[in-house]
């Protein structure tokens, strides 16, 4: 399966099963892929808003982008099923979480998003 179309099915999976992880909510999700052979390298990329923000302030938001390199050729290469699906959902979320929870006092923790607004 062309990784769009499994973008496309992960992106949906996870609206259902996981709209939210750590403190943001997930607006979008993207699978890009970069290079061909053995330079290949995949990376999610998710659209991520705060879900509690100050009382009076914006939502901050944010670009967060994980490295699936190794865990795409098993979970999205090939026509993804459910199982693959919610295998791939949880390590986004896991690490999404992760990064929400550390983000303050990890700086390599707090380089898998850039803020955008």
């Amino acid at each position: 399966m062309p990784l769009p179309a499994a973008s496309q099915r992960l992106c949906d999976h996870m609206r259902t099963r996981w709209p939210r992880a750590g403190g943001v909510r997930i607006q979008a999700l993207r699978v890009v892929e970069h290079g061909s052979g053995p330079s290949r390298r995949v990376h999610v990329e998710s659209d991520l808003t705060e879900t509690l923000p100050a009382p009076g302030a914006t939502p901050r938001k944010w670009l967060f982008t994980l490295d699936f390199t190794e865990d795409a050729a098993h979970l999205l290469d090939t026509t993804p099923d459910d199982d693959g699906l919610s295998t791939a959902g949880a390590i986004i979320t896991a690490n999404i979480t992760e990064w929400w929870d550390l983000k303050d006092t990890e700086p390599a923790t707090a380089a898998l998003a850039v803020r955008v607004n």
